[in-house]
């Protein structure tokens, strides 16, 4: 989480590309996953593994609960 903060934070990364940096870029493969949230209530789920459980629910009335890609 501090890595991406910092991402968004000096570089200006959307948290988008924030969070690809970090799981695609910086972590072993198959090692983890991460769900991430800005101010601005955008969110999302990235992950470097075969799969990973998941939800969300918004302000706008979306729910939606996935395991794979």
């Amino acid at each position: 989480a501090f890595n991406i903060s910092a991402l968004m934070e000096y570089k200006e990364y959307s948290l988008d590309e924030a969070a690809n940096e970090m799981i695609f870029n910086r972590l072993p493969k198959d090692s983890g996953g991460l769900i991430a949230v800005d101010k601005n209530y955008k969110y999302t789920f990235k992950y470097n593994t075969s799969s990973m459980l998941r939800g969300v629910a918004t302000y706008e009335g979306l729910f939606a609960v996935k395991i794979w890609k």
